[in-house]
């Protein structure tokens, strides 16, 4: 059964919108002088024009600019709040492309802040480049802090989209606690039970859907679940689980096949109703 990537979780990005990205703004400096010098800058001053002018661009809807003069300072004074700036103003404008390379800049600047590596790497998967978010995945995997199971929760998500389940399967179960946990569990189960009905281990599959069913009742479950309980004799049990799913998702497509295949009359009858 093919399951979803979470492709960036409300948690991850709370911890993004969280992230203090406060700026350094040197009290020295008149602002308006600098705004209408005419002399040639100082670095430093440059340094805070340019800080200016991003934030006057993201305020009249100039993102493009905005992010583009943050990214620029944060290369120049490798400084990772700008890095930072950059990735919250590409957020704001769902801009994740721009965004998941404001973040890898962040990761380089700060090599030993795990937060950057969690964003990336979810920015990155959110795109659609599994691949380079997995070297981040990994780092994280390997520590006890608090985005290590956030991490084996998304390698197990890569894996299983890659139809490499008992990897997946593995990443699910290294998760001990926490709020990925029960999803964590319900889908290892689910791939643990897809596994057995494939290989015609009918008590074993039912054992791990059963065991995902109770934690989940979500209609993809129901169906599998019932489809393997009809096939091994249990029809009773079976045609409990589907009408039960489809009064809570009349229109999920993968209950609505699966019972027109088993059990067309109760299908009828329900569409009647």
């Amino acid at each position: 059964m093919a399951t979803r990537l979470i492709g960036l979780t409300i948690l991850i990005f709370s911890l993004i919108l969280a992230t203090s990205c406060s700026q350094p703004t040197p009290s020295k400096f008149n602002v308006n002088k600098i705004l209408h010098n005419k002399q040639p800058l100082s670095n430093g001053h440059q340094d805070l024009y340019q800080m200016i002018t991003a934030e006057f661009a993201s305020q009249r809807q100039q993102h493009e600019h905005a992010i583009r003069y943050y990214l620029r300072l944060a290369h120049k004074k490798r400084n990772p709040e700008f890095a930072k700036r950059a990735l919250q103003i590409a957020l704001a404008n769902k801009r994740l492309k721009t965004a998941a390379k404001a973040a890898e800049l962040w990761t380089q600047l700060a090599p030993k802040d795990n937060s950057a590596k969690i964003i990336t790497a979810t920015l990155l998967v959110r795109i659609g480049q599994e691949d380079a978010a997995l070297p981040y995945l990994d780092q994280l995997s390997k520590t006890r802090g608090k985005f290590a199971n956030a991490a084996r929760f998304i390698s197990g998500n890569i894996a299983a989209l890659k139809q490499q389940y008992q990897a997946a399967i593995k990443w699910y179960n290294d998760i001990k606690s926490g709020p990925f946990y029960n999803e964590a569990q319900i889908r290892a189960n689910v791939l643990q039970g897809t596994i057995a009905y494939q290989q015609e281990k009918y008590s074993r599959a039912i054992k791990h859907l059963y065991y995902a069913y109770e934690l989940s009742d979500r209609a993809e479950i129901a169906a599998l679940l019932g489809e393997i309980l009809w096939i091994t004799g249990q029809r009773q049990a079976a045609s409990k689980i589907w009408q039960k799913a489809l009064r809570k998702n009349p229109l999920n497509p993968i209950l609505i096949k699966t019972i027109k295949h088993y059990q067309p009359q109760k299908l009828r009858m329900h569409n009647a109703n």
